[in-house]
């Protein structure tokens, strides 16, 4: 079963890969204007380069940057205070975010963001992004389909240059079966990527004070925002947008603290818990290892321990190919997608059991599903 899904997702992926946005509109007066809000903290993703293609876009309509902070002091700071200098035409500013009433300062900064947005369409965007000079443009021409309202991009991780972010590799894998899947299946999805979500700022609005209310305690915002607007009957859409993330320098501590949040946002993205501990069982390499186990190390197990690998390896070589137009991650680091699959079991484990995760050093429990109340310590 989970082979088949492995090739299922295959098949959606290529269909995925040739679905490309559509061609923006061409407007008699004024395109939409668009404001970008990037939140930042930290400058160890290659920010001092990757922020410069945001003053470089393409796109013919009014455009708005503004980047937030936590505080002036944080790393980020020097790095956005040197574009703007480079860039003194644009309309672009840092905004220090004042706001302490999430659980996540990313959300305070969204929401401040949002009071200083001049125009209809909002793009948030991590400062882990890499996109091309007409990302603004595709996102805009996805909006201007009349039943789209939120536009999201599947998250994949590139510029992997050591064992511990190659570790993502089996994440790729993931993202190029599971999540093709639901594209292929789901007229709306209802969940996200943070790393990039654009919308019609009105519809945002329309939810009411209650939308800050539900994303200061909700788990994800990336899952969050999207649930919104399926909850309010408005779709979601995934676009084919090349906008990897940087996830160089790695360690393997990093990944597995990653991966300890995303395995919650797995989590809750399935309709029950005994589901989600099922699903453990559709990573090929799982069963397979424990038929191996327990057959004695007969020959024909090994024969399918191998066969599982090749199909798990088959995902993220047709993914590199497609996307990333190279082999050279896959040919130096392809061994990692099995510790990723067989790690699946421990993690998925530890959260079918807990109902607490822990983030930057505090504790946190999950209530009613989606939300989160501080443990005192």
């Amino acid at each position: 079963m989970g082979c088949s899904l492995q090739l299922l997702g295959i098949v959606c992926l290529v269909i995925f890969y040739f679905h490309k946005s559509p061609a923006l509109k061409k407007h008699e007066k004024n395109y939409p204007g668009i404001t970008m809000i990037k939140c930042c903290v930290n400058a160890y993703d290659n920010e001092e380069e990757n922020f410069d293609v945001f003053f470089r876009q393409d796109y013919p309509g009014p455009r708005q940057l503004i980047f937030t902070v936590p505080n002036e002091s944080a790393p980020v700071v020097p790095v956005i205070q040197s574009y703007l200098k480079k860039y003194p035409d644009a309309d672009a500013q840092m905004l220090v975010s004042t706001t302490r009433k999430a659980l996540w300062r990313k959300v305070d900064a969204i929401h401040d963001g949002m009071q200083c947005a001049k125009h209809p369409i909002v793009l948030l965007s991590d400062s882990d992004s890499v996109v091309n000079e007409d990302y603004f443009s595709q996102n805009v021409a996805c909006l201007e389909d009349a039943d789209t309202s939120l536009v999201t991009i599947p998250q994949y991780d590139f510029r992997m240059n050591s064992f511990g972010s190659a570790l993502k590799l089996g994440n790729t894998c993931d993202l190029a079966t599971f999540v093709m899947i639901s594209w292929a299946f789901s007229k709306s999805p209802g969940f996200g990527w943070g790393h990039s979500m654009a919308f019609w700022k009105d519809d945002f609005d329309s939810f009411g004070e209650h939308t800050w209310s539900y994303l200061n305690d909700f788990l994800a915002d990336d899952i969050a925002i999207p649930k919104l607007f399926t909850m309010h009957g408005l779709k979601v859409r995934f676009a084919n947008i090349h906008c990897p993330v940087q996830y160089s320098d790695k360690t393997v501590n990093d990944v597995i603290q990653q991966k300890r949040r995303w395995a919650w946002c797995q989590k809750i993205a399935l309709p029950n818990k005994w589901l989600y501990l099922l699903a453990t069982m559709v990573y090929p390499q799982v069963p397979a290892t424990l038929a191996l186990l327990f057959s004695g190390f007969s020959s024909w197990s090994w024969v399918l321990w191998f066969s599982c690998a090749g199909v798990r390896i088959l995902v993220s070589v047709v993914h590199e190919l497609l996307f990333q137009k190279s082999l050279k991650t896959n040919l130096k680091y392809f061994w990692t997608i099995l510790l990723w699959d067989l790690g699946q079991a421990y993690f998925v484990l530890e959260t079918f059991l807990s109902d607490t995760i822990d983030f930057d050093g505090k504790r946190y429990r999950v209530v009613n599903r989606y939300f989160l109340e501080r443990v005192p310590q």
